[in-house]
This record gives C-alpha cells, structure tokens and sequence, in this order.
C-alpha cells in the first residue's frame, strides 16, 4: 500500500488548480512514467517505457503530457523489482495475459531512477508537504492504498493535506488524486482535490486493475 507524490508542471487552467490525465508511477528502483492511450491518442511523458491502454468511455482527457520534475514514494515494506520480480508475477492469476505483460516490462524499468522509501506514510507525508514548490504543482497521490490505512494514519494523511493546502497558491498549487473503492461501484472512484480552494470533482471511475476507464474530467 503506497502513497506516491510528485510534483513538475501539470496543465494549469485559470481556477489555479489541475487538470490530471496519467500521471508519474513509480516502484523502488525504477524512474520512468507511463504512457496512456486515449480515444484522443497517446498521452506519454519522456521516458515512457510502459504504456496502459484500458477500455476508454467517457470524454477525451486533455491530451497534455505531465512534465515531472521530482517523485518519490513510501510504503512500509517497499518491494525492489529486482530482488522481488518473480514474487510480484505469482500474484497476477496465469491466465491474466496483458496485466502479466504489463508488470513484465515495468520490472524491466528497474534502475531508473525513482524511489520508494520505507517508512508510515503519514509520518512520510507530514515531512515531504513541508517543502512549497514555486511555480510547479505538487501532487499526491494514492490507488487502492488510502482504504487500507489505519483510521489514525487516514485522519493525519487529511489533516495534513488541509494544513498544506491552506499555504497553497496559485503559482504553487497542491492535489491530491486518489484512486479507491467506494459504495457507488462498480470499480473504484477516481477523485481530485485541489488547493488553492480546496476543489473537489469526482473525474470518473476506473477497474480496479486499470482494465477500464469511465472518465468525466472536470467538467465546465
């Protein structure tokens, strides 16, 4: 259960908030983003190796590559693809093709880079939302991972995410993006906070695998 942040130059529009379409993922020892496929096209940042093509329905996201400056990771037993690879494979059920092809080539990214550090993601994120970020946003984010948190860990996760975004700006906004089962089914709903303003929109639902995507965007 991970909880990701990373921050760079995400679409902006005039509300002073984001626009998110794919966004950066990384596991210990790998660096690179995904790319997405869209009815629109590809969505891929520099450095795509993996790229994720669900079943789209809805609107066409805003086609607008993030420009990712830094991420970072934490979780309390942070796996390393290498060491961890086969142990990883064996969840994914045989006949499971694309998703075992899909975890194939993200092992295969190891050593790019990105980090994932050990530790409780409240203590983690607490310290990392200390830092403002000028003239980029700063994004958290989390996909079937906040659930599985301790109700105390959730509460101080919220409470610092307000505490953050009462010192958001405009030029420095924070979001915050989950992905997580709901009683709305069916998959999970995928939810977008933005400060300055504290902004919330439920931009659409998703398969709890990524098989699927039912996206709304932000509307008008």
């Amino acid at each position: 259960m991970t909880l990701f942040s990373c921050w760079g130059r995400l679409k902006a529009p005039a509300s002073g908030g984001c626009d998110v379409g794919p966004v950066c993922h990384c596991v210990r020892g790998t660096g690179a983003c995904y790319a997405l496929g869209t009815p629109g096209g590809l969505i891929e940042a520099a450095g795509s190796a993996v790229t994720l093509r669900p079943e789209w329905q809805g609107v066409v996201p805003p086609m607008v590559a993030p420009v990712v400056a830094a991420r970072r990771g934490v979780d309390l037993n942070p796996l390393d693809p290498k060491r961890d690879g086969a142990r990883l494979l064996a969840f994914v059920w045989a006949d499971q093709t694309l998703r075992l092809a899909r975890l194939q080539a993200a092992l295969g990214l190891a050593g790019g880079g990105g980090v994932v550090d050990e530790g409780d993601a409240a203590d983690w994120l607490e310290a990392r939302l200390q830092a403002r970020h000028p003239g980029q946003a700063h994004l958290v984010y989390h996909t079937i991972a906040h659930q599985y948190f301790p109700p105390t860990v959730q509460a101080r996760i919220e409470a610092a995410m307000a505490a953050a975004g009462a010192r958001a700006s405009a030029d420095a906004p924070l979001c915050w993006l989950g992905m997580e089962a709901d009683a709305a089914g069916p998959g999970a709903a995928v939810t977008l906070r933005i400060w300055p303003g504290d902004i919330a929109v439920t931009l659409g639902r998703a398969g709890f695998h990524g098989e699927w995507v039912e996206w709304r965007g932000m509307g008008d």
